[in-house]
């Protein structure tokens, strides 16, 4: 008998399928041991001391993440307001950027430039041979000791504590009260809510104090807001008395005009031949 011969398609396709396969087992391979390459890393990291822990809801990043925001770059200012609007602006990106607190002090002094990196590095030495550890806490103290001068914290404080309302409108004199607070809050211990509502109460006009007083407030932003509300209202009140004096001086004049015009009508009239 003649031998059946099989279909030219049959041997291609089994050939495709068996290819096909291969590649299949390969890729699934290579993600398993993908997979078991990142498991490890973690583990390690998890077991690492050097390797900084995450805290909840943050992710691993790295410095070139970090350079993508934009942020400040900071070189030896005279003018302390200057420094501390730098460091405000770190913490600014902070709030945005996840990352563990030791790569908060690695990445705001990498943005240290000229004379501010040379003194960092000063410091640093210090902090290492006192065994202190450098968290950002630590950083922001010794950033502000090289950058506010006893002479410049105790004119500060001085500013503060002298710090009155005066002419000033609400806004312009709390945004004066939390510039100067900051400076003084960070060399005082008791700088809690009630003592900051205390001073600032202590410089309002008398108008103002005497409404706002009484309600005994003891949270800083409440009591902000209602000293604005009632700000407010002074203004309103003022101007409806303003309005009503001028109405009261129009009468007046009126009232004391009409008796001086008859009386010299009377004369010219008197005087017609």
């Amino acid at each position: 008998m003649a031998s059946r011969r099989r279909p030219r398609g049959s041997s291609s396709s089994s050939a495709n399928l068996a290819k096909h396969m291969k590649e299949m087992a390969k890729a699934m391979k290579e993600q398993a041991q993908a997979t078991t390459l990142m498991a490890q890393q973690l583990s390690i990291g998890d077991r690492d001391s050097n390797i900084p822990r995450l805290e909840a809801g943050q992710t691993r990043t790295n410095f070139a993440d970090f350079k993508m925001i934009g942020p400040p770059e900071f070189r030896r200012a005279l003018d302390p307001d200057i420094a501390k609007e730098w460091l405000a602006e770190m913490e600014k990106v902070f709030k945005i950027f996840p990352c563990t607190k030791e790569q908060q002090v690695s990445y705001a002094t990498f943005m240290l430039k000229v004379d501010a990196e040379f003194l960092w590095h000063g410091a640093r030495r210090l902090l290492e041979d006192a065994r202190t550890d450098i968290s950002w806490a630590t950083f922001k103290e010794a950033f502000y000791k090289k950058y506010f001068s006893l002479s410049v914290r105790e004119s500060k404080e001085i500013e503060f504590l002298q710090l009155r309302q005066d002419r000033m409108s609400i806004t312009e004199y709390i945004e004066k009260f939390e510039r100067l607070c900051k400076f003084f809050a960070m060399y005082k211990a008791n700088s809690d809510e009630k003592w900051k509502c205390m001073k600032y109460q202590g410089g309002l006009r008398a108008e103002v104090l005497t409404a706002i007083a009484p309600l005994e407030i003891q949270e800083f932003s409440s009591l902000v807001i209602k000293c604005q509300v009632i700000e407010e209202c002074t203004k309103k009140l003022a101007l409806e008395r303003s309005e009503a004096f001028k109405k009261r001086q129009l009468n007046q004049e009126s009232s004391q005009q009409s008796p001086q015009k008859k009386a010299f009508h009377g004369k010219l009239i008197r005087r017609q031949p």
